[in-house]
């Protein structure tokens, strides 16, 4: 439809231009949180354009998600880091851990992707009626999104930081094939971020599947950071602590949003079926 184009389009080009030129000046694990406040617009605009009812629930776990948020956001930080050339890149994406770590969360991935489409291929005209199915559908889809969001990030670091180094320090970091393979991967985890994001909408209501999207994303954008730049040493136990409380709290949030979706819950889970 016209409209779903027109907001993907939107979504599109405020990532290009907002997230990607905020990357230039701040580190992924501070900017992914910063996008939960955007949780505040997914509630009051889907009770203006879907007449979907908001409840305390709805409310009260959308706050508990922006503070679990800020406090991720606050105690995983770090340090400033430096401007990094591709030699840079070669050398954290070769390492051991990295390795590992990412082989890990691509296999993940994979196994998300084929369970939904194993999911999907058997949601016939009958089990299109069962709510629970095509609503865990959407969670997984909600989950695999933010999940490559995350990856998403990352490779965006990367080559706006080469992007920096070519143009303000007037050496070209834009030299063999590594430079443009962290490209073409990054374009694919763009697409199936939109991709992912776009099927969950259609299965579960947006007071979910963003949440639900938020929150693996800016989990994952710390861990990610941190094993990419191997900063775990950088991090007291204070810290950590303070950023497991963050998302426990980020977690309880979500729980709320789902328990306003419930039968009985008081959601506007009932329209889902409606489509």
């Amino acid at each position: 439809p016209l409209h779903t184009s027109i907001g993907f389009g939107m979504y599109l080009i405020c990532q290009l231009f907002g997230s990607v030129i905020s990357l230039a000046f701040i580190s992924p694990v501070v900017l992914a949180p910063l996008g939960s406040a955007g949780l505040i617009f997914n509630v009051l605009f889907s009770r203006l354009f879907l007449g979907t009812r908001i409840t305390m629930y709805d409310w009260s776990g959308t706050l508990l998600i922006v503070v679990g948020c800020a406090i991720v956001s606050t105690f995983g930080s770090g340090t400033p880091e430096d401007k990094q050339t591709i030699e840079d890149l070669i050398r954290l994406f070769s390492r051991p851990t990295f390795i590992a770590y990412f082989t890990v969360q691509g296999l993940i991935v994979l196994f998300l992707f084929l369970l939904i489409k194993y999911l999907e291929y058997g949601l016939g005209p009958l089990a299109a009626r069962r709510r629970k199915t095509t609503e865990y559908v959407g969670v997984l889809y909600a989950v695999l999104g933010g999940t490559v969001a995350s990856e998403t990030l990352l490779l965006t670091k990367s080559w706006v930081e080469l992007l920096i180094v070519s143009v303000l320090e007037r050496e070209n970091q834009f030299h063999g094939y590594f430079s443009f393979c962290v490209l073409a991967v990054l374009c694919f985890t763009v697409f199936l971020q939109l991709y992912s994001l776009n099927r969950g909408l259609h299965y579960a209501l947006p007071v979910l599947v963003v949440p639900l999207f938020y929150t693996l994303y800016t989990v994952l954008s710390l861990a990610n950071s941190i094993i990419y730049l191997d900063q775990s040493d950088l991090y007291s136990l204070p810290d950590l602590i303070c950023i497991a409380i963050g998302v426990g709290v980020i977690v309880g949030g979500v729980w709320m949003l789902r328990a306003g979706q419930m039968p009985g819950g008081g959601g506007g889970g009932g329209r889902q079926g409606r489509r």
